[in-house]
């Protein structure tokens, strides 16, 4: 139950950074900065593993919190499972 639910938030995770990655040309053609305006921001600042670490720590997080929410609703269903009357 744990890798499932651990490769069902990283999976989530990847989702997401592909399909951010796949609206940047439509981002550029609607003359949106990319990425919400992280790519210009990211070449201005001076500190650049200090804001990769918090973009990776960031990320993390949301992988604990999302892994945390499946891993509660799939030990859920599994006590549920258990309560269910057979007929």
């Amino acid at each position: 139950m744990i890798k499932k639910s651990a490769r069902d938030a990283l999976g989530f995770i990847i989702i997401g950074i592909i399909f951010d990655v796949f609206l940047i040309p439509f981002e550029l053609i609607m003359h949106r900065p990319i990425l919400n305006g992280m790519v210009p921001i990211f070449e201005s600042i001076s500190r650049k593993p200090v804001v990769a670490f918090a973009i990776a720590e960031t990320t993390a997080f949301c992988w604990l919190l999302l892994f945390m929410v499946i891993l509660f609703f799939r030990w859920l269903n599994a006590a549920l499972r258990k309560q269910d009357i057979k007929k």
